[in-house]
């Protein structure tokens, strides 16, 4: 298949395709280019026109970028604070463990109808699996009065990390949420960049080396040109 000329490649768009960083960085760069050329001379209306167009973009990109990161930040944190439920739940588990022998021995059938495969479930497996065998055990302790007073902590635990998980879970459709939006505007930031260069070579065409310094260029060249 015969490649794209390489002219009518978008070069913004393919260098950060896998990077809101480099975005960032020639976002930064550009706006920042188009702000200092308008400053040196504000009665031209070529400079106006390509700021104000530009900056809107900028702007909106590092808005979501920002929220995107903030997100990410948030949702490490729920993360943890879920690990270090599911730590402390090996050392429930070992007092709920000793109760239950208090009323019945471990080769009992009720002992065995409690802990099936002993503290294994608690300590192993996913999130999911952990959390699930701490609400198995609530079930099965209704069948037993006397232990309701272990029941009520197995409960209220389980509650505890089912109120953690949802809320990494949710901040993690969050930052998915915000990560989609934040890829839209990369893509529209950096066509918005590739048509700014395209305004330059129009203005710039008999000086084209002038063009460069609006541009981040270590980031674009290191990047293969064509996908």
């Amino acid at each position: 298949m015969e490649k794209p000329w390489s002219y009518l490649v978008n070069q913004f768009v393919n260098a950060t395709r896998t990077s809101y960083k480099k975005a960032l960085k020639l976002s930064n760069y550009h706006d920042a280019s188009l702000l200092t050329a308008l400053n040196s001379d504000p009665a031209n209306p070529d400079w106006l026109l390509l700021y104000n167009r530009y900056h809107a973009f900028h702007l909106e990109y590092v808005s979501k970028y920002n929220d995107w990161k903030n997100a990410g930040g948030q949702q490490e944190g729920q993360t943890l604070n879920l690990e270090q439920l599911l730590e402390l739940l090996v050392t429930k588990v070992a007092r709920w463990d000793a109760q239950v022998q208090v009323e019945f021995a471990k080769s009992t059938p009720q002992y065995k109808s409690l802990f099936p495969d002993g503290r294994a479930p608690f300590s192993n497996g996913s999130y999911v699996t952990r959390i699930q065998a701490v609400q198995t055990l609530g079930t099965a302790l209704a069948g037993f009065p006397m232990l309701v007073m272990v029941k009520m902590d197995v409960d209220t635990f389980y509650t505890t990390l089912d109120t953690a998980r949802d809320t990494q879970e949710g901040a993690k459709g969050t930052t998915k949420g915000l990560s989609e939006s934040l890829e839209d505007q990369r893509i529209e930031t950096m066509t918005e960049q590739y048509r700014d260069l395209g305004y330059l070579i129009n203005l710039k065409a008999q000086d084209p080396d002038t063009i460069a310094a609006f541009f981040e260029l270590s980031i674009l060249r290191n990047h293969k040109q064509t996908v």
